[in-house]
C-alpha cells in the first residue's frame, strides 16, 4: 500500500517535473511588464 502511494506521488513529481520544461514561454510574458517598470523607473528619474 506504502509503495502505492510513493509511486503515485513519483508520477506526480515528474508530472510537475514535465509541465515545468515547457515553463519558460508563460516567463517570457513578464518581460514586456518589466519595461513597463523600466518606464516608470525613467520617471523617478526624473523626479
Amino acid at each position: 500500500m506504502k509503495k502505492l502511494f510513493i509511486s503515485a506521488l513519483l508520477l506526480v513529481f515528474l508530472a510537475a517535473c514535465a509541465s515545468h520544461t515547457p515553463a519558460p514561454e508563460p516567463k517570457g510574458t513578464p518581460f514586456p511588464i518589466n519595461q513597463g517598470y523600466e518606464i516608470k523607473g525613467e520617471v523617478r528619474h526624473v523626479l
